[in-house]
């Protein structure tokens, strides 16, 4: 078992919503080589589940999910 499949069963539960995406503009901007937007936004759409489940963890420590700047 990973670390979230363990935490699952330890009465964590997902949150409602998955947490905001994350901005790639800025890495694009500064030349680092990334993903196109659509592939991004694919990869980001098949981790719904997973992304929910790791903001249920920061949630149920009373923590907020990290602003974007």
């Amino acid at each position: 078992k990973n670390y979230l499949d363990t935490v699952h069963t330890a009465y964590i539960h997902p949150a409602e919503q998955a947490p905001p995406e994350p901005d790639i503009t800025k890495l694009q901007e500064s030349g680092i080589p990334t993903l196109s937007k659509q592939t991004f936004q694919t990869a980001i759409n098949s981790l719904k589940e997973r992304r929910q489940l790791l903001l249920g963890i920061v949630q149920a420590g009373a923590r907020k999910w990290p602003e974007r700047e």
